[in-house]
């Protein structure tokens, strides 16, 4: 508070006076609360588009105070990325960027998160039926059945055979085994079954 000796005035002649300034002062300090930026967590099932999410929320800002923030972030496949407060302003009550006033805040990274579509695939192996006349017979291959039109039979292997032959008049099975049935694509939680 800055009181200046020559713009005192003694309007009483009655009195010599000696004028004496202690000049005041007013500190302003920074605010000391932690001020945290929180970015969106989000999460979904694997669709073949892109997740993100740019919002957030904002912990400790004193009233009157406002903030923008942008918030970037994305994912596709199945896994995680961090979405991410890249910048922001912090504003007063009359929209003035007052961002340099404040110097504890902390920004805080959220996650995006693509989890596995569920699909089942159904492989049916192919019957037949011969009349005996002493050469061999036989019947090989099988039908798929998907339950998500998303995935398609390029997406698994199946490393076994599918063929069921036999001579003698009998049933001889066309062996499907699960275990030679490999899921390609990870953007998938596939349950096998075989017929």
């Amino acid at each position: 508070l800055d009181l200046q000796l020559d713009e005192l005035t003694n309007n009483n002649p009655n009195y010599e006076v000696t004028f004496v300034v202690n000049p005041g002062k007013l500190t302003i300090t920074p605010v000391t609360d932690e001020i945290r930026i929180i970015a969106n967590s989000d999460e979904k099932v694997y669709d073949g588009e892109e997740l993100t999410n740019d919002g957030y929320t904002v912990e400790n800002l004193p009233e009157g105070f406002t903030v923008e923030a942008v918030v970037e972030g994305s994912q596709t496949d199945v896994g995680n990325n961090p979405n991410v407060v890249i910048s922001y302003v912090i504003y007063d009550e009359n929209g003035k960027d007052v961002t340099d006033q404040f110097t504890n805040v902390t920004t805080v990274d959220g996650e995006l998160t693509v989890t596995p579509k569920p699909v089942t695939v159904t492989l049916t192996g192919h019957v037949g039926e011969e009349i005996y006349d002493g050469t061999e017979k036989s019947v090989t291959g099988y039908d798929v059945e998907i339950s998500e039109d998303s995935y398609t039979e390029s997406d698994f292997t199946y490393s076994g055979t599918s063929e069921a032959k036999g001579t003698e008049v009998g049933e001889y099975p066309l062996d499907l085994q699960l275990n030679e049935l490999t899921n390609n694509n990870p953007n998938y939680e596939v349950t096998f079954v075989v017929n």
